[in-house]
Formats: C-alpha cells, structure tokens, sequence
C-alpha cells in the first residue's frame, strides 16, 4: 500500500492589517506591532477585546436569555421542580453530549430537580433521540426530556413522545431542518429567527447556557465555575470555533481543571498520564476525548457520564482505568480498520472518482468508522464517507475537507439518503445497502465542479513573516498567550526566509527531527515530528523558508522556548 500521503501544501498568508490599525492597537495595550497584528488578524481590535482574550472573566458571557425560547425552557424546568415531576436527559453519546449530559444532571439534581438521565447505545439506537430512549422515560412516569447535543431534528420521535404527554427542551447546535420539533422550548443559535450573538456554541455549551438562565433566574448564585470543567472540554472534542464565548468557556474550563477539577477527570487525567497542572487543549484533543469516546463507541456511553458525577474515589478510579483499557482497545481496531480502508480504496480502481472517497465494508466496527473517515481525509484530502452495515442497512460517518460544506452536499441527494445530520465538515447517515453506488457516482458528479484545483491543495495559514532576530523573551511570553487554540484561533504560525540549520542536526526515534536556530545570540531548539523528508533537506546545510510555530518544551521541570518545523522549503539563495 502506498497511500498519497499529499505534502503538497500551500502556504497561505492571511491578510496584513492596516498599518494604522496595528500601530494603534500596539500602543493601546503597550504591546510590539507583530503582536498587535495577530490579534487584529483575530479580531481583536480595541484594549476591552483584548483583555477579553487574554484575561476572559465568567461575566464577559452573552445573556442566556437572548437565546430564542430561553425564557420557555427555564419556565417549563422550574414548573418541572415545583411540581416534582420526573425530568428525563437524553444526551448523545459522544465527549459533547455526554458532559453536556453531567452538567445538566448535576446542576438540576443540585437545586432539587427530580432527574435522570439517559445515553443511547451507540450501535443498538444510533445517532439521535431513539424510541428506545423515549420508552425509558415513559416507563419512570416522565413529564420533560432534555435533549442535549441531539433533537434538533427529531421532528417524529418528538410527536411519538407527545402522544405520552411528554414535554420537550432541546439543547442542540446542529444544523437546523427544515421542520422545527413541537418542543417546548427549541434552543439552538443556528435557528434563522435565534438572535443569540454567537452561533457556534456546542451541546454542552447550549446546556451550559440554560444553566446559567436558570441562576440567574431564581437568583440562585451558584458558582458555575465547576461546570466549566465539561464545556472546556466538550469545546476542545467538538472542534467548534474557539473565539467569542468558546474561547471565554473554554480559557476559564481549563483554568478550572488544572487548579479543582471535577473528581472525574482527576482521576481520568491520572489515567491518561496528564500533568494536570500544564493541561492544555492538545491534551483535551488527543488524551482526555479518545477516552471519553471509546467507551461510546465500543460499549456504553453512559459510564462516561457515571464517571463524571461519581463522588466516590474507588468507582472513580475503576472508570477511568476502563476508560483507559478500552481506549487502547479502540485504537488496535481503528488502525485495522484504517489499513483495510486504504488497501480496499487504492486496490479497487471502481472506487477511485478523485472526488470523493465512499467505503463500505460491512465487517467494520461502527465505532470507529468517524475517525476512519478522518484518517483518510488526512491522507487523501477527499470528501470522505466511511459505511458499515447496522440492522441491514448502511449506517456512517462523513467527513470533509476545507471550503467544502459535506452537510449541504447530502441535503442535495436526501432522495438516496434515509436520514442524515451534522455539520459542515462532519456528518452521519444511513442508507439501503443497495443504493451506495449510486450515492457515490452522485457525490462524484456534484463534487466534479467544486474541487478545483485550488481547494484540492490542502493550505496551512501563514500570519506573518518574520526575521528571527524580531523574536525576544518579550514577543515568546506574549505569543503563549494566545493559548488555547483551535479552529479561527489557531497558533500562530510563521515563516522565516533564508535560515540554515547549525551542526547538530538530528534525527531521533520515530523519525523526530531534531535541530538548533540561532536566534539572538542563543540556540533555540527546533523539532519535526515523523518527518523523515524534513531531516533529509536539512541535513544538506542549504539555506531554507521555514515555517513553524512556537511551543514550549517541558523537560525534566525546565520549560524552554522551541519553534516546532511545520514545513521547509529550499531557499531561492541556493
């Protein structure tokens, strides 16, 4: 197998401010020009929006109550707790509707909310509000469910709870349809009519928002801090925005974990080997969210919400140590699944269109298939759609590649689809068995005059180019500010033109190349990871653009300033 493992990346330069504007900004908050300029490249343009990014406080958060039917569902949760009926929170079960599914369980249950919960299993009931599900809470003489992270397109599983006299809050952010749910109260900011400032908020953090509609509504003052744990990291799993409120939810989250966090994720940080102290979002990303969803995707889901509202040290440490378990039992199966992915796609020349990748196989655990499909777009740079057979039909997961909208691109052929949902760039369907290829030569066809040449280059943002002799201990300290990131607040990448490497070019294990830059009369580390091409140009002691990041390297308690090599090219002084 020889995958086209693309490095043919463009390097694109985001726009430069106004002069003007940067050099107003430097002055406003006493900062250098390159720093006012990636901020204003962030859009943070005055001394107030700055200080938002860099020192966010729990009070700089929208009003809940601009959220469309706000008022409504605190209303119909608060007639739910003077009446002492049975309130009933179905969550999804991946990272975000799970802690969205904590969150709300240990608020309600803290302020005397009769309440349940329940998470569906992955593989029996799929994605969304199951009848299932539904029949659960009937059986506890339930009168409301709370939706989280799922519902907003529940439009007959919601009428079949009706018939039962169950009300219905939804606490969603997907894309919404085209026929609303007969709910109570519908809360998602993406609906057309929403005035809610900020659109992309996660399940969690839609739970979140009620939460702190229903302190402030009863005046209850509640530390919400300790909430934050779950939408901090439901942010980082989700892969939402992290600007405006995300950034806000998300900085004080992980402030939270590393000084008090929730006993769960003590116990699961412990597990997964992470210093809690120095957590960041990578760690969210690749350490705490496989774990969280493993459990999901090869078991149930639920025992990722007992961990998170256990208060019992020894069950804490159990779950968390099957959490760990099964997440190394998920990533043995994701990469057989990944290895036969790619050996059915490059053996197969019936399933090469160069327009999209669609892949069934009906073997495949449909736990892992999301990631597979990840995978691939990471090798391929293709639309992805990765099938597996659930109860005789196709069911999958879809993924997409920058400035290609994979929702909209489904929504054209719902005729061939039994039902899908999802995002832009990530989405789930079903579909007959029989009707795969046909779904495939459709997306070929509608993809033909979308994947120009230009979208078909994976890009890797470049915001300034600079000389290596601009960087002090000043620019380093600012520029680790700018901390967490994630999508539209990424780190701040950089090329430089016309660096040689020095003497001691290195490579380490796991093709981890290793150099040093001179910069300002001190040697500063660089580092590639699983480059073996990277070390090969170097060591050649020609002159080179780079382009990087900085990160900090933390070896044995002495943390050190290191540009991390994303890509280098051979200079035009050669």
């Amino acid at each position: 197998m020889n995958p086209s493992n693309l490095k043919n990346f463009k390097w694109d330069k985001l726009p430069e401010p106004d002069k003007s504007k940067i050099s107003t900004l430097a002055s406003e908050i006493n900062t250098s020009k390159l720093i006012a300029q990636l901020l204003l490249q962030r859009g943070v343009s005055n001394y107030e929006a700055a200080r938002k990014y860099f020192a966010p406080q729990i009070l700089d958060l929208h009003d809940p109550f601009l959220m469309k039917d706000m008022e409504k569902a605190v209303n119909r949760i608060i007639e739910a707790k003077s009446k002492n009926e049975h309130c009933f929170i179905f969550g999804d079960y991946d990272v975000d509707g799970t802690n969205g599914t904590a969150l709300l369980y240990l608020f309600l249950k803290n302020i005397g909310v009769n309440v349940s919960y329940y998470i569906p299993d992955r593989i029996k009931e799929g994605y969304g509000i199951s009848i299932l599900g539904i029949d659960e809470a009937k059986n506890k003489s339930t009168k409301l469910i709370i939706a989280v992270d799922c519902g907003i397109n529940e439009v007959e599983n919601v009428n079949y709870a009706k018939s039962f006299d169950i009300d219905f809050i939804i606490c969603d952010h997907h894309e919404v349809g085209e026929v609303l749910p007969n709910a109570v109260a519908v809360l998602d900011p993406l609906q057309n009519d929403c005035n809610y400032p900020f659109k992309y908020l996660c399940g969690c953090g839609v739970a979140f928002k009620l939460i702190q509609a229903i302190n402030l509504k009863l005046n209850l003052k509640i530390d919400l801090l300790p909430y934050l744990d779950f939408v901090a990291v439901a942010i980082g799993a989700d892969i939402v925005p992290i600007i405006d409120e995300n950034r806000i939810l998300m900085q004080l989250g992980i402030d939270h974990l590393k000084i008090s966090p929730n006993l769960g994720y003590k116990k699961l940080m412990i597990a997964a080997n992470i210093n809690q102290q120095k957590l960041t979002n990578w760690n969210i990303v690749f350490g705490l969210a496989p774990r969280i969803n493993a459990v999901g995707r090869l078991g149930k889901a639920t025992r990722a919400v007992e961990l998170f509202i256990s208060d019992s040290e020894v069950n804490a440490d159990e779950l968390s140590n099957e959490m760990n378990k099964e997440n190394t039992l998920r990533k043995n199966i994701q990469e057989q699944t990944v290895s036969e992915a790619i050996e059915m796609y490059e053996t197969n020349p019936n399933l090469k269109n160069g327009n999209v990748i669609l892949l069934y196989n009906d073997s495949w655990h449909p736990g892992v298939i999301g990631i597979v499909a990840s995978k691939l777009v990471e090798t391929y740079y293709l639309p992805t759609i990765i099938l597996t057979k659930v109860d005789k039909i196709a069911k999958g997961s879809c993924r997409s590649i920058s400035d290609v909208n994979i929702y909209d691109a489904l929504h054209n052929f719902n005729n061939l689809i039994l039902n899908f949902g999802g995002h832009v760039v990530a989405a789930g369907l079903s579909i007959e068995i029989e009707k795969i290829n046909i779904l495939r030569d459709e997306l070929s066809n509608y993809f033909k005059n979308i994947l120009t040449d230009d979208i078909r280059i994976p890009k890797i943002k470049v915001d300034a180019v600079v000389k290596l002799d601009e960087i002090d201990n000043t620019f380093l300290k600012s520029i680790f500010r700018f901390a967490p990131y994630g999508p539209q607040n990424m780190a701040p990448t950089f090329v430089s033109k016309n660096i040689r490497f020095n003497e001691n070019v290195k490579l380490q294990k796991n093709n981890t190349f290793k150099a040093t830059l001179n910069i300002n009369d001190r040697l500063i580390d660089c580092i590639s990871f699983n480059n073996l091409e990277m070390f090969e140009m170097a060591k050649t002691k020609k002159y080179f653009d780079i382009l990087f990041e900085f990160n900090e390297n933390d070896y044995n308690g002495r943390v050190t300033p290191q540009i991390k090599l994303k890509q280098i090219k051979f200079s035009e002084n050669n």
